[in-house]
């Protein structure tokens, strides 16, 4: 079973992220960006004292992934075959295109999308704006942003 977690909602991604993970007694972390298809295998098919199905979770591998790249290909085809006996859960912090998501056809996807309030907010960032800003500030806070998100959209 593959399960992708992705979208512009960092922060409630991540937070379901780590919830599956504790969720799984054992299970492997990757980094995407480092991965090969060597570490992958040897997680995947280490010996252990029973047979149990294993649990991937590898942090940003289709968006650093080179999908060029005869290994990159290697991988993708290998969590694509090994997902009936195994589960991966890949999580990534930005929105994925469909034709990417189509790689992995049984694959369960959860999107996270930040609420639109956000950017009209952002968007009226401006002098001599403050009564117009204050209420899409609270119509943010009313969506479910959190406090510090916006400030951090506003520092970016």
């Amino acid at each position: 079973m593959i399960t992708i977690i992705h979208g512009d909602d960092i922060s409630e991604s991540r937070i379901y992220f780590q919830d599956l993970k504790l969720k799984h007694k054992n299970f492997v972390l990757l980094d995407g960006a480092k991965i090969t298809i060597t570490d992958l295998v040897q997680n995947i098919e280490g010996s252990g004292l029973f047979n149990d199905t294993k649990t991937i979770f590898i942090e940003e591998l289709l968006t650093k992934l080179k999908k060029t790249d005869k290994e990159s290909k290697e991988i993708l085809n290998f969590i694509a075959k090994d997902s009936k006996e195994n589960t991966f859960v890949l999580w990534e912090s930005k929105e994925i295109l469909k034709r990417d998501l189509s790689l992995f056809k049984d694959a369960a996807v959860k999107f996270f999308k930040l609420p639109k309030n956000i950017f009209l907010f952002l968007d009226n960032l401006k002098p001599s704006n403050s009564n117009n800003l204050l209420k899409l500030f609270h119509q943010s806070l009313d969506s479910g942003i959190k406090e510090e998100l916006i400030l951090f959209m506003i520092q970016r």
